[in-house]
């Protein structure tokens, strides 16, 4: 039994098997996945702080547009609708 242990680890150690290559190949494939995640999170750090500069932009401008006094006689009773009535006019606006 120990003869046969000892040739099977012989065999093993003796020549790389294709298992190990399978698994550096693997290896490699996984780094290189790794990297282009870690570029990918990058340009999205990048589009999220250009979006977020660009939305404070949006927002001052429209605190420059909107004025306080603008708001004095804003009813919100004026501007509300019943569900039905909405519904129908969005119906109405889609059809040609």
């Amino acid at each position: 039994m120990n003869d046969e242990h000892s040739t099977e680890n012989n065999d093993a150690q003796a020549s790389p098997s294709p298992t190990m290559a399978e698994l550096k190949a693997r290896c490699e494939q996984l780094e290189r996945i790794v990297h282009e995640l870690r570029e990918q999170r990058k340009l999205d750090a990048q589009a999220l702080a250009e979006l977020s500069e660009y939305r404070n932009f949006v927002y001052e401008w429209a605190r420059q547009q909107v004025r306080e006094e603008d708001w004095q006689d804003f009813s919100e009773a004026d501007y509300t609708m019943d569900l039905g009535d909405a519904i129908k006019e969005l119906e109405r606006q889609e059809q040609p």
